[in-house]
């Protein structure tokens, strides 16, 4: 039997896809730099904040602890990164982006920037607005979805 495909599975499998891909060609430019993609979501994270404790950078990067952990002593080898203790509070640990390390993303920003705009570039900017603006109400969906999505499941419990 041949399995009636939904839109809203198309969708989400060509949202997948095209993330997949972006993340390929992307990654290919960070190789060049000797940088793999959670270093690459690290340094640009600390670009935009500063000073970040590990967590604030596991939040905000959407890495999880034990491999930031990793990104972060790679970066700190790299001269990228610089760990030390918050002040005031040995035992909160904070994390800073180097000179060095933000030469580095400020190169290897442009190179990544231009392969996205290369991926982009079937689109006319008024479509990527407006693709733009739908995306982000899929990471922003109303409150009252969710308490739909709960109440159906309680019924059905």
């Amino acid at each position: 039997m041949i399995a009636t495909v939904t839109t809203a599975a198309v969708l989400t499998d060509l949202l997948y896809r095209v993330e997949q891909h972006r993340r390929a060609l992307v990654s290919e430019v960070l190789a060049r730099h000797q940088l793999n993609l959670t270093q690459w979501m690290a340094l640009g994270v600390l670009r935009k904040r500063g000073v970040c404790s590990m967590t604030e950078l596991a939040q905000a990067s959407a890495i999880d602890r034990t491999s930031l952990t990793r990104t972060v002593d790679g970066l700190i080898a790299r001269g990228c990164v610089v760990r030390s203790a918050l002040p005031g509070d040995r035992r909160a640990v904070i994390v800073q982006i180097s000179p060095g390390g933000e030469a580095l993303a400020s190169q290897v920003g442009a190179d990544v920037e231009a392969v996205e705009r290369r991926l982009l570039s079937v689109l006319d900017e008024n479509r990527q607005a407006g693709l733009a603006r739908d995306l982000a109400k899929l990471l922003s969906p109303p409150t009252h979805q969710t308490g739909d999505v709960v109440s159906r499941r309680s019924r059905s419990a």
